[in-house]
């Protein structure tokens, strides 16, 4: 036999067929789709100034913390410690310590450590974690900002037994620049055990001789935590400093104001779905990064939903290139919104119906007439909380995205609230309050546009009387007072009497004319004529304005309704026919352990006999069983029952009993009386 006959008979090479469904991205198909390129579009204008608000708000204390760990030290008994005190708004804090190493590692050193108190739950553990990311550069570890060909650390891999301050004392003498800080962060310092943060301390103050280290606390509540966690002998060793970040309601209005609740903005959101996703915010979490995360699920389920959307949800000067590429299909859809219906039954115009290109021109005409009733509407509203903020009370809100929700709902002028405001700036404002608040206002409007040219002449107008008036009485005051005659027989003329000279009241100073007459134009009738709801009288609002009422379920789901339907009817998410039920109490033998035990629980008390429920529970799984050996429940019965009983538990629906071992009570959703 021929070896190389064999050979070449025996092995064959191919090339593998380049199929690309195997290795096509799977949402390649949504990113080629015009409603997630025009979503992706909006969202990233908003996300580059959501950032660079961030970076504004957070610059002045990232400057503080950078200057002081970068200043020397003179003392070497005690570490330079920062108390970084970040609030409870826990989601947002790896948002602030990412900016803190980035910007140490921009103007101090590359050496930053960030330890989570998840990671160590030793001394052990917890300087293996220091040392391992100090002196190697792998993405176990962390990745340097830095090119390789500027490193200073080897990519050679590290032993756990070189993990020590032996070897980092070491590996610090051999740097090119051992003059580099060495930054160690622990970002949720009330997580940390004690014991491990007063054992690190004493150690690492041992070293401070060969090392520069620095440390610093992230701290969520307040700088006592520190105190009362580490004892005087502990905290002796460090060179406390304090530090405050802005509070998180700071950073959501930061970005409520000058990002999603402006007429720049390409969507807007209504007052009951911004009032949703603020209630979230102030009573659950305090995170701005999970309302952001909110908004943008909102935002691409309405392009998602409306195909219409990604063409005429865009920035004013932009309109008209995407009016044009309007098909048949899209006008057809924008004739069936409710608005642009009940314009065209209003105006009675065929063409609106029938002419494509004049549809068109209609559509683009009143897109810009509602961007502009838009621009005043945020106009109305900026005028409304200059006026309000600072009143006794704040009846209307002292946050602008309050007066907002309340506008947006409804009509404010309407309201109780905005008339004890207008009774309060009657009284209260001052001859400088008001000079200040006018040339805000003048600012407000003249950038509001053409629509506010009459308000401005008028108010400039009242604004030169104002410069004007004295402080005199209106009428002469040279003129002697007259003389009051109380020559009265009884005390039914006196009491008449009286009552004339209370209704004549005192005599009004000039400026208390003017300041009438200003508030008075304001509130009576420059901001009802621009502070309407747009929703209420535009056309094609549906188009920019997310109100989906199922958004609330999507970003925050109903737990509950579920879990109750999975459990109840099991059916539902597992689409099997033999869980399939003609009845909702029916309990069917081929459903899940833990479903039947669920609706057999659901049957009883507060309290629940154990021994029923197994024997409800056997009868049901095997219902040959003869009711003579009812006592006898075989053991596959019995652990199965278990089970489900203890996940049960698991979940919180049921807790043993302290009272009666054999029982256990009902957690959830009320009792059966």
């Amino acid at each position: 036999m021929d070896t190389s006959d064999s050979v070449s008979k025996g092995f064959f090479i191919h090339n593998p067929k380049n199929d690309k469904r195997k290795h096509q991205d799977p949402l390649s198909e949504i990113v080629s789709e015009d409603w997630y390129r025009g979503y992706s579009k909006v969202w990233r204008s908003i996300e580059k100034r959501l950032s660079n608000i961030e970076d504004d708000a957070m610059q002045a204390l990232l400057k503080d913390l950078v200057n002081f760990i970068k200043k020397p030290h003179s003392s070497i008994n005690q570490i330079p410690t920062v108390i970084l005190l970040t609030g409870v708004n826990l989601p947002d804090h790896s948002v602030l310590f990412n900016k803190f190493r980035h910007k140490l590692r921009k103007d101090i050193t590359h050496h930053v450590v960030m330890l989570s108190s998840n990671d160590c739950t030793s001394i052990k553990h917890t300087v293996e974690h220091i040392t391992c990311q100090f002196m190697k550069k792998s993405e176990d570890a962390y990745v340097m900002d830095i090119d390789d060909s500027d490193s200073e650390i080897s990519d050679t891999h590290l032993k756990k037994s070189d993990c020590n301050l032996h070897s980092l004392v070491n590996w610090y003498n051999n740097l090119k620049r051992n003059r580099s800080q060495l930054v160690i962060v622990l970002k949720d310092f009330e997580g940390f055990q004690t014991t491990v943060v007063s054992q690190l301390i004493l150690i690492l103050s041992g070293y401070l001789e060969y090392l520069p280290i620095t440390l610093v606390f992230g701290v969520a509540t307040t700088e006592a935590a520190v105190g009362e966690s580490l004892s005087h002998k502990i905290t002796s060793r460090l060179n406390l400093k304090v530090f405050q970040s802005q509070p998180s309601v700071y950073f959501l209005n930061n970005t409520v104001n000058k990002v999603l609740l402006s007429s720049e903005c390409p969507f807007q959101l209504s007052g009951k779905l911004f009032n949703f996703f603020t209630s979230i915010f102030l009573f659950y979490d305090f995170s701005v990064n999970r309302f952001i995360q909110g908004v943008k699920y909102c935002v691409m389920d309405h392009f998602y939903n409306n195909k219409v959307v990604s063409l005429l949800c865009r920035k004013e000067m932009k309109l008209m290139k995407y009016v044009s590429k309007l098909d048949n299909d899209c006008l057809k859809e924008i004739r069936e919104i409710p608005s642009f219906k009940k314009f065209i039954e209003d105006s009675k115009d065929d063409k609106l119906v029938t002419d494509d290109d004049y549809t068109k021109e209609e559509i683009l005409k009143q897109l810009l007439l509602l961007r502009r009733a838009i621009k005043e509407f945020y106009s109305g509203v900026h005028v409304l909380y200059k006026l309000v903020k600072g009143l006794p009370q704040a009846p209307l809100g002292k946050q602008f995205r309050e007066v907002y929700c309340t506008a947006m709902s409804k009509d404010i002028t309407k309201t109780s609230e905005y008339k004890e405001c207008n009774q309060i700036l009657l009284k209260f404002l001052s001859k400088d309050e008001l000079e200040s608040m006018l040339k805000e206002i003048l600012c407000i409007l003249k950038v509001g546009g053409e629509g506010f040219c009459w308000a401005v002449a008028d108010l400039k107008k009242l604004n030169d009387e104002l410069q004007n008036i004295g402080l005199n009485p209106v009428s002469n005051i040279e003129e002697s007072p007259t003389k009051i005659d109380l020559n009265v027989k009884n005390r039914s003329q006196l009491r008449k009497k009286l009552a004339e000279m209370s209704s004549k009241g005192p005599k009004k100073v000039g400026y208390e004319i003017i300041r009438e007459k200003i508030i008075d134009f304001l509130m009576a009738s420059l901001i009802p004529s621009c502070i309407t709801p747009y929703t209420e009288w535009t056309v094609l609002w549906e188009l920019v304005t997310i109100r989906d009422k199922e958004a609330r379920n999507k970003v925050v789901p109903r737990i509950r309704g579920p879990i109750h339907t999975a459990l109840n009817n099991p059916h539902q998410y597992l689409l099997c026919d033999c869980c399939k039920l003609e009845d909702d109490a029916e309990i069917l033998p081929t459903m899940p352990d833990i479903c039947i035990a669920y609706k057999l629980h659901l049957e009883g008390g507060p309290l629940i006999n154990l021994y029923d429920w197994l024997q409800s529970f056997s009868t049901i799984i095997n219902p040959g069983r003869s009711l003579d050996n009812a006592d006898d429940v075989d053991p596959t019965t019995q652990a199965r029952f278990t089970q489900a009983v203890a996940e049960l538990e698991f979940l919180g629906f049921i807790k043993s009993s302290k009272a009666k071992p054999d029982h256990v009570t009902r957690l959830t959703w009320g009792t059966n009386k």
